[in-house]
């Protein structure tokens, strides 16, 4: 792509020059793309020329990358977050559009001069410049810009959080602004949703710094496996699997925060304030999810036809908002109704393959320049960003200052270490795990326990 002047226009457009093998064959197929698209958001042809196995063709207007127009604003967060977000509108628009008649595609953003997004089309994934690696879908309709370049003065940023309510503002954050990870942790660490942990990295033990008083909280059940058999009874549920069906197969209870991370962003200040931190941000991690897995694996002879018992979702809390693997997980049964289960010893000598415990926590967290916008936003509004103030008005639940509580989560990843025996340190097998978790209990005594409990269910 090449910024030129055409005559006859004042105004710079934009080039594009195609050389070398198959040059020709790609110069037609977006002649012909091209033509059949037209939508504000998308690039617009003005004119195509082919000499001398050169082949070009003349977009409207002077495009500049997404990325690079984003740069301008890094000074502010407020604007980045809000351009952001009417970008997202606007890529939406034109992805919606194209889906119905274009193949397989990837999208290039670019900026026009012009004040809106435009979008161009590659087939390579590895040459786009999207800005959303993640595409977040916002319920709610963000005010028009009607000029972006008038962003560049001051008193814009004033106006833009004028327009915005405290919903949208930390929802744009939350989205647009907040980086994710997934690790996995030792299995038998509680995992306490809605904190905030001090985690910078593979550590053994992670630091907790404050914890919400109250959370809205979700739960998947058991996934994984379709042809799932079940009965509840009152407000419990267990579930059976027919084994040959989840043989080589991974089960996973998810547990969850269902909002955004509203309730942190409006008082994190407050309590980076009351600890004094004042850097490496990264470093808190906002713990949003837990994923609990039960790789089950492959059998080495053919066992008899069987059942895995799983226990209840509610078996996991271990506080108003804490969760952690139960004592008895699960076992095999050859009883449909799972009153006799089966020892370690006597599933594996049927054949029925090992299973094996695995934790995954979900976190999020943001950098220094999200922190100062949320002050800035705060200070606009008229609010002491040191204060609670804003999640009182909101009606959110209280963050407090924990007792320094230390997070047992994962192990040093030393060097030299390969993946297999990292892995090997951080789950466990079931067998293992109910061993140390009650060393002096004999395992098929605690087996039954679990199936005592299952008793009076009745499985279709």
């Amino acid at each position: 792509m090449y910024s030129a002047r055409v005559v006859g226009h004042s105004e710079p457009m934009t080039v594009a020059l195609y050389e070398g093998d198959h040059a020709e064959e790609e110069w037609r197929r977006d002649l012909s793309r091209y033509s059949h698209l037209r939508h504000p958001h998308i690039l617009q042809i003005y004119a195509s020329a082919s000499s001398s196995g050169i082949h070009a063709v003349v977009f409207h207007d002077e495009l500049v990358l997404f990325s690079h127009f984003l740069d301008l604003f890094q000074y502010s967060t407020i604007l980045k977050v809000y351009i952001m977000a009417c970008m997202f509108a606007d890529w939406k628009s034109a992805c919606d559009y194209s889906a119905s008649i274009l193949s397989k595609h990837y999208m290039v953003c670019y900026y026009i001069i012009a004040c809106r997004l435009c979008v161009d089309f590659n087939t390579s994934e590895h040459d786009s410049d999207d800005p959303y690696k993640r595409l977040p879908w916002l319920s709610e309709e963000l005010p028009s810009l009607k000029s972006i370049l008038n962003l560049h003065d001051p008193p814009r940023e004033s106006l833009v959080v004028a327009s915005l309510g405290y919903h949208e503002w930390h929802s744009l954050c939350h989205f647009y602004l907040g980086f994710d990870i997934a690790s996995l942790i030792w299995v038998r660490a509680e995992v306490k949703l809605g904190s905030i942990i001090c985690w910078g990295g593979k550590f053994k033990d992670a630091l907790e710094i404050a914890f919400a008083t109250d959370a809205c909280i979700t739960c998947s059940g058991w996934c994984g496996v379709e042809g799932v058999s079940g009965v509840c009874r009152g407000d419990s549920c267990t579930t059976r699997y027919n084994s040959r069906d989840v043989f080589g197969c991974t089960l996973y209870l998810t547990k969850g925060i269902k909002t955004t991370a509203a309730p942190w962003l409006a008082q994190a200040n407050y309590i980076l304030n009351q600890l004094k931190i004042v850097s490496n941000h990264e470093d808190y991690k906002y713990i949003d999810n837990v994923w609990f897995c039960l790789d089950i694996g492959l059998p080495t002879q053919i066992p008899p036809d069987g059942y895995l018992f799983v226990c209840l979702p509610k078996d996991f809390e271990t506080g108003p908002m804490s969760y952690q693997w139960p004592h008895h997980p699960a076992y095999w049964s050859l009883d449909p109704y799972g009153d006799n289960p089966l020892s370690h010893e006597n599933a594996s000598s049927l054949g029925f393959p090992p299973i094996t415990l695995n934790t995954f926590v979900g976190a999020s967290y943001w950098d220094e320049t999200v922190y100062a916008g949320l002050r800035k936003f705060d200070e606009c509004k008229g609010f002491n960003p040191e204060s609670q103030d804003v999640a009182k008005k909101l009606g959110y639940p209280l963050y407090e200052v924990s007792d320094a509580m230390e997070w047992d989560l994962a192990v040093d990843r030393e060097d030299g270490c390969n993946d297999s025996t990292w892995y090997e340190e951080i789950c466990m097998t079931l067998e293992d795990y109910m061993r140390e978790v009650e060393p002096d209990l004999d395992p098929v005594s605690s087996i039954e326990e679990l199936a005592e409990e299952d008793e009076g269910w009745v499985f279709p």
